[in-house]
């Protein structure tokens, strides 16, 4: 009986050790990729001027091993840099700056660019932000509003953050005012206004 326990307490201590190695592994994979988003929008905002889109991100970090080097060379080559370029924008120098703040200017070109209206007012921007969010998830606020968020900050949303936002939408009498005002937080978030 007793060897048994013995057995029994070395399997669970063995299966509980492996375990616990995978959820490390898992969040150190998610701080890598979330860095790795950060890192790529910053590259866009400062070569291009405008953010990545879901896609992009989504191709550089899930389909990519080394995926901020290949967005560096994508958008060198994109916007005729040379090796130079390429080799600053790899460099700890650039990848290992402290985020700042972007001015206006900037923050409203990154609403205008995601909404597919860059020449329309903010307003206008925003309204239809709004709608092509109602419409990508078929009227589903829970999708309009992580598709909104997901466009604004590059990232995906965290279930705690759609519900603190779900419940932003929920203190307004209506949809348009409640999606309005969700917007509006989205554009206080640290994820939208620094690169």
């Amino acid at each position: 009986m007793r060897k048994y326990l013995n057995f029994s307490l070395r399997w669970f201590v063995a299966v509980w050790i492996l375990m616990i190695g995978m959820v490390i592994a898992e969040e150190n994979n998610i701080l890598k990729t979330k860095s790795e988003i950060h890192q790529i929008r910053r590259l866009y905002l400062d070569v291009m001027g405008i953010p990545p889109t879901p896609q992009e991100i989504e191709w550089f970090t899930v389909y990519e091993t080394n995926g901020y080097e290949v967005a560096v060379n994508w958008v060198c080559n994109k916007m005729n840099l040379d090796k130079s370029w390429k080799d600053y924008y790899k460099s700890k120098s650039y990848t290992t700056q402290l985020p700042h703040l972007m001015g206006d200017l900037l923050l409203e070109r990154i609403i205008k660019y995601q909404s597919g209206k860059p020449k329309a007012s903010l307003q206008e921007a925003e309204q239809y932000m709004i709608q092509t969010a109602l419409k990508a998830s078929d009227g589903n606020i829970d999708g309009a509003i992580d598709y909104m968020s997901e466009c604004l900050t590059n990232r995906v949303t965290s279930t705690e953050e759609i519900n603190n936002l779900l419940r932003e939408f929920h203190l307004y009498p209506d949809d348009t005012s409640g999606l309005n005002a969700v917007l509006a937080k989205l554009k206080q978030s640290p994820d939208y206004r620094f690169k």
